[in-house]
């Protein structure tokens, strides 16, 4: 499962369908803290971060 963390919704929708026209599994998280909240480790094969997010960025 590749995980989308990016505050635009439209950013994460767009890459969540280019990836499932892949046939991979996604799931976005608007923030990096409802990311790190549900802390999806055991289905993690990749996250995708935005590095320009309002308060804490992908970095």
């Amino acid at each position: 499962m590749i995980h989308i963390v990016d505050d635009d919704e439209a950013v994460r929708d767009a890459l969540a369908f280019l990836l499932a026209s892949r046939g991979i599994a996604t799931q976005g998280w608007p923030s990096r803290e409802t990311f790190l909240e549900a802390m999806p480790v055991e289905d993690c094969a990749c996250v995708i971060l935005d590095v320009r997010m309002a308060c804490l960025s992908g970095p």
